[in-house]
């Protein structure tokens, strides 16, 4: 990296290290988070605003402290071992007793629950973010110190970002497949440490002077300006919060129909977003002086070009997600180009708005009268007002943008508000200065022009992508919500294809091995045991393995948990393949998270089916993991049995698994690329007599009929007498655990699975 010529290169590299280090330290505490509170939108919302808030309160704290702390280096290298201490301390609290403390919170809808969740993060996580935080002002107020101009603070803000995104890939792709969660959280802490040790070698030892006085070669030229008053630059810096993390959102939803829905693709997208940051930040350093004394002018014109550039990046969002497949036909049998070229368009669709974005709110701060005369306090005062916005928007946007206007209307808003930004900054600066009236006019001119976004809003509720329904294709039901968008198609035939966004959920409905694999996973675990009085769905999906559950006259009561809401609203439509589960009184349905579900569960079960669409997918993979085995152990009677659906290119991943927990298992055939599996700590045998009289109840019979299981043909047979199966390679496959989650990173199978899977 290219040294300044005001700071020693030491102080770029800290700044790189520390945003490094902040990066992979959330990631690995989300993760750990996620399991104690559920895998849900409304977990990874209050994670999100649990890290904010710290960020927020750090830096607001710390940006008046600094001011009267003489030795500000000194400080900073202190705040940054605090951070390395204290954030793995947390990460090691949470990584292993997330299980436990998910016990001591309630059912996700209640109140209480809520409260206790956010006093349980805020303690968490709030010493370690709010250090964070604090870095954002010392580092500022050290460069001051150490003889750095205000021009100087725009690179090293971009650098700690750029360090922000290195951080989120090196986590994703680096770290933890290579050494897990644990040390993972040692080599961020040891970043830490090295930055702190960085700083300690600064030119005349740990103690900074006083902020020198402003100079004339630093200051009107564009990177300072006195014509904006701070209040105006702090709304600013407000709405640049807000729409950079509002448009996050949008751009995820889109970006997850074309880049995937792995772990390596959510990385991806955010590394992008913060390494445009940066370079956005790194720029308006260099446009800086373009702007002249004028900065409402300068700003004006930010402003502006950040509300062209969003439409012209929404726009390009929505035609990419349609002509996608035609545009990389040549490829597609081209493996990891096609990976790579999905990588690069993903940067090219977010570039032009995150850049601009990433200009607005480094820009806002050093344009401040306050940045040049106290700079960690306007530093801390920015950063709080710009959190703010970037909570507001972030929740804004997924809670009640995306779900009320539909995702390009509410890009359609983002671009007003941008528009309103520039406005009122083009406004000022005519009404105080007389040269500003003509680009005044210019400017509001071309904003008028803002009617062509209106297209925009015409195609919002088009966003079907990836399964757009031709003529022999019809839309039964479309939701678009904070999970996504959800489609029910019907197929040519009848079948019935199941879409959240462009992942398809369970195998087609309407087709009989959908209904042999999941029904088997309630009847094998009947045969296997018969006395079973309680039994635990995970995954309900259509419903079918919790309905053929229900048809048991002995059985007593049937959990069915299923995370997305509109599967379960939608059951109506899976009648009668899902033999009317929803309106079974001895079925209980129950949305939310299974792992989290069955940690908060009081009573044990006789029978826990798990029947998760995908083991890749990041909160499912955790249901295949030896930490998940045991919590089933611990809630299962003596006697109990587990049945897992293991499937796709890593089975032998999760058969491995399976085995290392419960010793005795039995596969059977489900579909082509997988088996139900059944578990147990107890040899597993069927109970001839007792399975009869069991399958002789009609509703059963009536089930087992609609398989193909006619007289002559012997279920119980079938299942005493078929041959054994096994997987392949199991005996040697590496286990699934939290500490090393497999399967979510795994690179096995066809390169296209790397960012799209339901195998």
């Amino acid at each position: 990296m290219k040294e300044s010529r005001s700071l020693p290169l030491a102080l770029w590299v800290a700044a790189l290290l520390s945003g490094a280090a902040a990066l992979i330290f959330e990631t690995l505490w989300a993760r750990s988070l996620v399991l104690m509170l559920g895998s849900t939108v409304e977990a990874h919302a209050l994670v999100f605003a649990g890290f904010m808030l710290g960020l927020a309160v750090g830096a607001f704290a710390c940006g008046a402290l600094c001011e009267r702390w003489r030795r500000v280096v000194r400080l900073y290298a202190l705040v940054e071992i605090g951070i390395g201490v204290s954030g793995l301390a947390v990460g090691l609290l949470l990584h292993h007793h997330a299980t436990a403390l998910a016990r001591y919170l309630g059912p996700l809808d209640s109140p209480a629950r809520l409260g206790a969740a956010v006093v349980v993060v805020l303690v968490l996580v709030g010493l370690p973010t709010s250090l964070m935080g604090a870095t954002f002002p010392l580092l500022l107020q050290a460069a001051r110190g150490l003889g750095g101009r205000l021009g100087d603070l725009y690179g090293l803000y971009a650098t700690n970002t750029l360090g922000g995104a290195c951080g989120t890939l090196a986590a994703a792709v680096v770290t933890l497949p290579a050494w897990g969660v644990t040390r993972s959280l040692y080599f961020a802490a040891g970043l830490d440490l090295c930055a702190a040790g960085l700083v300690a070698t600064l030119p005349g030892g740990l103690t900074a002077t006083e902020p020198p006085p402003a100079r004339e070669d630093e200051a009107p030229r564009g990177v300072l300006g006195t014509a904006a008053p701070d209040w105006l630059l702090l709304l600013s810096a407000f709405a640049s919060g807000f729409v950079v993390l509002a448009a996050e959102v949008v751009f995820s939803r889109v970006a997850g129909f074309f880049l995937g829905n792995r772990t390596f693709a959510f990385a991806v997208l955010l590394g992008w977003i913060l390494a445009l940051l940066a370079a956005g930040s790194s720029l308006a350093g260099r446009m800086a002086p373009w702007t002249g004394r004028n900065v409402p002018l300068g700003l004006g014109l930010l402003w502006a070009a950040s509300a062209a550039l969003t439409l012209g990046s929404s726009l390009a969002l929505f035609g990419w997600t349609r002509w996608q497949s035609a545009a990389e036909s040549f490829l597609v049998d081209a493996g990891a180009p096609l990976v790579l070229l999905r990588v690069l368009e993903t940067g090219l669709l977010l570039g032009p708005m995150m850049l601009a974005a990433g200009c607005v709110f480094p820009a806002s701060l050093l344009c401040s009268a306050a940045a040049r005369r106290r700079t960690g306090w306007a530093g801390g005062r920015f950063y709080l007002v710009n959190t703010a916005g970037g909570v507001l928007g972030s929740l804004l946007s997924g809670f009640w943008g995306v779900v009320r206007l539909g995702t390009f209307a509410w890009a359609r808003v983002l671009v007003w508000i941008c528009c309103g930004a520039a406005c009122a900054f083009l406004i000022y600066a005519s009404v105080h200065e007389r040269r500003g009236r003509r680009r005044l006019a210019l400017g509001l001119g071309l904003l008028g022009l803002g009617g062509a976004i209106l297209p925009l809003g015409e195609v919002a509720g088009s966003l079907e992508l990836g399964v757009r329904p031709g003529p022999a294709r019809r839309t039964l039901l479309r939701r678009e919500d904070e999970h996504g968008v959800f489609q029910v198609i019907e197929e040519p035939d009848g079948a019935l294809s199941v879409v959240n966004n462009r992942t398809e959920l369970v195998f087609q409905l309407g087709r009989l091995e959908t209904s042999y694999v999941q029904q088997m996973q309630g009847h094998l675990g009947m045969a296997y045991c018969p006395q079973a009085r309680r039994a635990l769905v995970l995954g309900s999906g259509y419903g079918i393995t919790a309905g053929a559950l229900g048809l048991y006259p002995t059985l007593g009561r049937v959990d069915a948990v299923e995370i997305v809401p509109a599967m379960v609203e939608a059951a109506d439509l899976f009648m009668p393949f899902n033999l009317g589960y929803h309106r079974n009184p001895k079925v209980h349905v129950v949305v939310g998270d299974g792992r989290h579900f069955l940690a908060r569960a009081s009573e044990p079960y006789d029978i826990i089916s798990v029947n998760v669409s995908d083991p890749h997918l990041p909160g499912g993979s955790a249901l295949f993991h030896a930490e998940f085995y045991a919590l089933a152990q611990a809630h299962l009677r003596p006697g109990g049995v587990l049945i897992q659906h293991a499937f796709g290119t890593d089975v032998a991943i999760v058969t491995a698994t399976l085995r290392a927990a419960f010793p005795h298992l039995v596969l059977t055939r489900a579909y082509q690329n997988g088996f139900n599996v059944v578990a147990a700590m107890q040899p597993l045998r069927i109970d001839e007599r007792a399975v009869r009289e069991l399958v002789d109840a009609p509703a059963v019979a009536r089930a087992l009929a609609g398989l193909g299981f006619l007289p002559p043909v012997d279920l119980v047979g079938m299942l005493v007498h078929g041959a054994p199966l096994d997987v392949p390679g199991a005996e040697r496959a590496p286990l699934a655990t939290d500490d090393f989650p497999r399967l979510e990173l795994s690179w096995s199978g066809s390169p296209e699975l790397w960012l799209f899977s339901n195998e």
